[in-house]
C-alpha cells in the first residue's frame, strides 16, 4: 500500500466491489458451486407444483440422479444439484412458491450454449417422475 492510498479510499474500493457483484449469487452445490445470475434465470425452464419442498426435492434429485451419466452434486439446504445428461450440464433447482406450492427450475448449457430444448426434455422426466 503506497503512502497516498488513504484507508477510506480502501473502504470504497471494497464496498464498491461488492455492489457490483451484487447481481450475483453464489450458490454452493457440494463441492463445486453454481452461479446464479439474472442470465441463468432467463433461460430456466421452470414448472409449479402443489407438493410439499421437501417431497419435491427429493423426487426431483432421484429423477436427475437416474438420468445423469455420473453423480450429482447436490447441496440439500439450498435444493439445488447439477449433473452430466447427455454431455450437457443440468442446473436444477427447487425453491418454495407460496403456501403448498413449489418451484422446479431447470437450465442446461451444452457446449456452453443454453439447450433449451433439453432443459425442456429433462424438465419433463423430472415432472413424470413427481406422478
Amino acid at each position: 500500500m503506497n503512502r497516498r492510498t488513504s484507508p477510506r479510499a480502501i473502504l470504497v474500493a471494497l464496498l464498491g466491489t461488492a455492489f457490483l457483484s451484487a447481481g450475483c449469487h453464489l450458490m454452493a452445490v457440494g463441492a463445486a458451486s453454481v452461479v446464479l445470475t439474472q442470465e441463468f434465470t432467463k433461460h430456466a425452464h421452470a414448472h409449479l407444483v402443489t407438493m410439499d419442498t421437501g417431497l419435491a426435492w427429493a423426487y426431483a434429485k432421484a429423477t436427475l440422479g437416474e438420468i445423469s451419466d455420473g453423480p450429482i452434486e447436490a447441496d440439500n439446504e439450498a435444493r439445488a444439484a447439477s449433473a452430466t445428461v447427455d454431455e450437457a450440464k443440468v442446473v436444477l433447482r427447487v425453491q418454495p412458491f407460496g403456501e403448498g406450492r413449489t418451484k422446479i427450475t431447470v437450465t442446461v448449457r451444452k457446449w456452453g450454449l443454453y439447450d433449451d430444448a433439453e432443459a425442456e426434455r429433462v424438465l419433463e422426466k423430472i415432472k413424470r417422475g413427481l406422478r
